[in-house]
């Protein structure tokens, strides 16, 4: 082959590289535990509230928006996150203790990870044979005075190749989970999210992105706002989005998982967390037909410059392999 033709070759390579149909996924699988412990702020909340009240708001409005927003609506959940968060870097601080693992991992099949003690663990898994997010699956445990959670987010990216349409995506979930108190706060809580969006910027070193680009649809469940939850009982629950998407649309699929347990709560969903892509008005079998067809995978094309580097390798080896 000349190098003419070579250079044709990667050039079609290139145009090419990023497509991928059934059977090939890329995903991205984000994965954090965090544990909590604050004795400190429990054995006299009003008196810890009074003492650091105003740092505390300070430190939501810089970090964590929208709560509290003044001294009073400071509830035993914040002051704990401030306390073995951010109290440490205070004079006169009794701060309590925070341990997390995280694992961020593009294009694997499952992410698990489990703390120190064992009472909690996070485990995502995909289907390769399958369209779907990751299920996710997870166990939150927490003793008296700890603030405990389990965060998972899953992405994957689409170009959609056929006619204009309407597309649905849902997530079946269940899960168990205690329902005591802790102070003003639920002893435990579940919130699901999940979205198509375009414009998905991932974040190397968090689990949550830099940017969700702009939304094309979104749905969220919370467990503080269901009202027909029952202790120690299987809950089973379904989120449901419907967008439009045209020829040559790229788009993000995403799904976003938080639980926690505080003060003696729990929280058990260690079953499954499904999710699918149809189309609308169709049933399972006539949108798998149609996703087979006009749904690919988005798989990032290599580099002008790495393509770059392979055409002067094959030239030189064939110099090389000349002179010899």
């Amino acid at each position: 082959m000349d190098v003419k033709s070579l250079c044709l070759v990667i050039i079609t390579v290139s145009m090419y590289s990023h497509t991928a149909y059934s059977g090939i996924i890329t995903s991205t699988t984000n994965t954090n535990l965090t544990q909590r412990s604050c004795p400190s702020v429990t054995s006299d909340f009003n008196a810890y509230k009074n003492e650091w009240g105003d740092e505390i708001v300070e430190y939501f409005a810089d970090f964590l928006p929208s709560r509290p927003a003044t001294v009073q609506d400071i509830n035993l959940e914040d002051a704990c996150i401030f306390n073995t968060q951010w109290e440490r870097f205070f004079d006169s601080a009794s701060a309590g203790s925070k341990e997390s693992a995280q694992n961020i991992s593009a294009n694997v099949t499952r992410s698990y990870l489990e703390n120190a003690d064992g009472d909690i663990w996070l485990e995502a898994e995909l289907d390769n044979t399958e369209l779907s997010l990751p299920e996710a699956h997870f166990v939150v445990n927490s003793d008296l005075n700890e603030r405990n959670s389990a965060n998972l987010f899953s992405a994957q990216s689409f170009i959609w190749d056929g006619a204009s349409t309407t597309l649905d995506f849902i997530a079946n979930f269940d899960f168990a989970m205690s329902t005591g108190s802790w102070g003003n706060s639920s002893d435990s809580k579940y919130r699901l999210t999940i979205g198509a969006t375009q414009g998905l910027q991932l974040s190397s070193s968090s689990i949550f992105p830099l940017s969700i680009g702009s939304t094309l649809a979104q749905n969220t469940y919370e467990s503080d706002l269901d009202v027909f939850i029952t202790d120690s009982a299987k809950n089973f629950r379904s989120l449901s989005i419907s967008f439009n998407v045209n020829p040559g649309d790229k788009f993000q699929l995403y799904g976003e998982s938080q639980a926690f347990a505080l003060n003696g709560g729990w929280i058990d969903s260690a079953n499954t967390m499904r999710t699918k892509l149809t189309v609308q008005g169709l049933t399972d079998s006539e949108s798998a037909d149609i996703l087979s067809s006009s749904l690919r995978f988005d798989v990032p094309e290599p580099s002008i410059f790495a393509l770059l580097l392979i055409t002067i390798a094959v030239i030189s080896s064939r110099q090389v392999f000349k002179l010899s």
